[in-house]
């Protein structure tokens, strides 16, 4: 192994890499970045030059044609938004990239534009899943021309742009309802949310029953079971109800066992809901620098960690508020945070606990939404954005013990939403765009753990939260031994009839929550747990050195922080490469994203 150390980053800068390798500005040549990706020629590009637009002898042709030519080569934007053949769709966007890889290739000199848009669409080809080419051109285009001002009104990519602001703005259909059906014909300032037009919870002429729960026949509902009702803020979502007194007396014996299977479901469904929170308020990979509010979206900008990465400081730690995060924007954060991440919990812990009993099928369903009222859109210093209307989003569909068939949306607060349990035909009518697929508990889980290493932050963040999950089962198991709960069982106080009693055992209950929490928090800032320190690849990937050797190999490499902060003034392209050279002196070596030490 390699003895010598590193030099001190204040000497390293143009001594140790040669500044083209670092050079933010430095573009690398067609030749370099294999434009075509082993594909050759494609149909398109022979297009252009039959028709004139690029010629095999003219390479002054204009950028802003060839990007114009891409974006009209395209599918129409609103083409199998919700259904349709992806892998038709996917291969028409792989072909209609290739053109301006075609242009790249025939010329020296282009405009910023040009280069930053290639340079995105030789990573898609690159790296991205046939089926999500369309997602990540989206996110590509949008880091070239998001919220830059359209003036041409009549070009293929002004359009296309109004149709991705669109989609940013929560793919409202009170927007698209507003417009001709000429969509690309029509150009509106799409993505504005329209005065009165309030997403944040369904609307009650949606949610109120059309007919009488007794008599079954459409009626005015004027009176309701309030035992049932679902409440989220200053809201109500009726269930059940009744066109008289009369009907609501006789329906009582029959109603009364679908009420107790909504009460005890909705208590299980919204403590569940507050588990998760309390996960990630404590528990989190993530750190965020500020929230804003924008014409109805809400801009989070992501702090990169890598500076905390090359100092081995902790992977998890609990959720940093500021003075520069807005108070309305924290659990729409943090469910945004945890959103994809639920499956393994809920499969291995949540559902045979609390849910125990009260469903007779449980599916996992993996959804596009629609008509979101505050979306997010994330914001990295000095590299994307995202934005969540892009993303998978996670619920279950569950078919209770009554027969009724409820939508459990745990994450809805990333969309602005309010709801956590409401009837599937509603939630599937007015938030789904396209169902992606609908699988068996811990399907999604089982899914993350294939496509990512074992050491990525998310990954080690859902194994903390399991082993935590566990910790807080046993304890309040423990609880119930001592007559704490007062049941029978760890879930009959769902059941209970009493408000007081009800409300003291859920008070209790996420006070055990939290303390746990804190607790496991508290271990793993003080280090006490040394399973949990960052590092960073070859790659400049964060990482989490879980293995003995891991954590072995990296303790010398590890920069104190008067060591990182001389780097302060480097770029991320310099401080990758830094950082690789830096392992290297120490004699570590990343071998399929494990770190092993280098053969002498």
């Amino acid at each position: 192994m390699a003895t010598s150390r590193t030099p001190s980053p204040a000497a390293m800068p143009d001594t140790i890499l040669p500044r083209s390798t670092y050079d933010n500005n430095t573009t690398p040549c067609a030749s370099e970045s294999t434009p075509f990706l082993g594909q050759g020629h494609c149909s398109c590009s022979n297009d252009m030059i039959d028709k004139g637009i690029l010629s095999t002898t003219d390479y002054t042709a204009d950028c802003n044609t060839a990007i114009e030519f891409l974006f009209g080569s395209l599918p129409s934007p609103t083409q199998d938004d919700q259904n349709g053949d992806l892998e038709e769709q996917a291969t028409q966007y792989k072909s209609s990239m290739r053109v301006l890889l075609f242009h790249s290739h025939r010329r020296v000199e282009h405009s910023k534009d040009c280069k930053l848009l290639t340079r995105q669409i030789i990573h898609i080809l690159r790296h991205a899943k046939h089926v999500d080419i369309r997602s990540q051109f989206i996110e590509a285009v949008s880091q070239v021309f998001y919220g830059r001002p359209n003036l041409n009104f009549e070009s293929a990519r002004c359009q296309y742009q109004y149709f991705y602001n669109w989609i940013y703005s929560g793919r409202q259909e009170s927007d698209s309802h507003c417009r001709t059906k000429d969509f690309m014909g029509t150009i509106v300032s799409l993505g504005r949310n329209f005065v009165g037009c309030d997403l944040s919870h369904l609307d009650e002429s949606i949610t109120k029953p059309e007919r009488c729960a007794c008599c079954h026949q459409e009626k005015d509902i004027v009176y309701w079971c309030e035992r049932c009702v679902q409440k989220d803020g200053s809201r109500k979502t009726i269930m059940t109800g009744y066109c008289s007194s009369h009907c609501q007396s006789d329906d009582t014996v029959h109603h009364e066992t679908v009420c107790n299977v909504r009460k005890c479901f909705g208590r299980a469904v919204r403590l569940t809901k507050s588990i998760f929170m309390s996960l990630q308020e404590w528990l989190t990979d993530s750190t965020v620098e500020c929230t804003s509010n924008r014409h109805g979206t809400i801009f989070v900008t992501d702090k990169l960690r890598y500076w905390e990465a090359m100092r081995g400081e902790p992977a998890l730690h609990p959720f940093i508020r500021n003075r520069n995060i807005r108070e309305g924007h924290i659990e729409a954060v943090i469910q945004d945070q945890y959103a994809m991440h639920i499956s393994g919990p809920m499969n291995y812990y949540v559902i045979p606990w609390l849910w125990n009993g009260l469903c007779e099928e449980i599916e996992e369903v993996i959804v596009q939404v629609k008509n979101a009222h505050r979306p997010i859109i994330r914001v990295i210093k000095d590299q994307n954005i995202t934005s969540n209307m892009l993303r998978p989003h996670l619920v279950y569909r569950v078919t209770l013990k009554s027969g009724e068939v409820v939508a459990v949306d745990l994450a809805g607060g990333r969309y602005g939403w309010a709801e956590t349990l409401m009837s599937w035909d509603h939630f599937k009518e007015q938030r789904v765009s396209r169902i992606i697929a609908s699988d068996p508990p811990g399907t999604a889980a089982s899914q993350l753990g294939h496509n990512l290493p074992y050491n990525y932050p998310s990954l080690v963040k859902i194994r903390t939260h399991r082993e935590v999950l566990t910790t807080i089962i046993q304890r309040l198991r423990e609880l119930q031994g001592r007559n704490w709960l007062s049941m029978h069982s760890d879930t009959d106080f769902l059941a209970t009839s009493d408000p007081e009693h009800y409300s003291h055992i859920k008070i209790m209950m996420r006070k055990v929550v939290t303390r746990l929490c804190k607790l496991k928090a508290f271990n793993i800032l003080a280090q006490s747990d040394t399973h949990y320190r960052l590092f960073l690849n070859h790659d400049f990937e964060e990482l989490v050195a879980v293995t003995p050797t891991e954590r072995r190999l990296l303790k010398r490499a590890w920069l104190t922080k008067e060591q990182t902060d001389m780097l302060a003034d480097k770029d991320r392209t310099y401080l990758k490469h830094f950082w690789k050279y830096h392992l290297e002196q120490y004699g570590i070596v990343m071998v399929h994203g494990s770190l092993i030490p280098a053969e002498n």
